[in-house]
């Protein structure tokens, strides 16, 4: 297995980009071969004040997979995730993410598009 992280700073020392590339390989006997690639990336937006604004992210996790019958499937993820800050304290994460996933299995094609929103709101104690 391999894995390379790489963040990207601004002059506030605070992360822009992160990147990540990993690779996983599983070799007979012990197993059916198999490989899993994934990458990543997202990017930081923040504020006047520095708290975090917004995170946009692409992400493609792919395997090719041979237990006698070759099969391959990925995922390609589009995100954005907003925060809304109050008087300096966050107050609300809203997360979209489309998801496209398609798995091919000898002749047989599943293509399997999806959308998600997720919302965290914050109180004050």
């Amino acid at each position: 297995m391999s894995t390379e992280i790489t963040y990207t700073l601004n002059a506030s020392n605070r992360p822009i980009q992160r990147t990540e590339n990993t690779f996983r390989e599983y070799k007979a006997p012990a197993n059916n071969p198999q490989r899993d690639y994934v990458s990543d990336t997202m990017n930081y937006e923040y504020d006047a004040n520095g708290l975090l604004l917004k995170i946009t992210g692409k992400n493609r996790d792919s395997t090719w997979f041979n237990p006698g019958t070759v099969s391959t499937s990925t995922y390609n993820r589009q995100s954005t995730a907003v925060y809304t800050n109050t008087t300096g304290n966050l107050e609300k994460v809203v997360k979209t993410t489309n998801q496209a996933y398609r798995m091919v299995n000898g002749t047989t094609t599943i293509l399997a598009p999806q959308v998600t929103e997720e919302t965290q709101t914050f109180g004050l104690h």
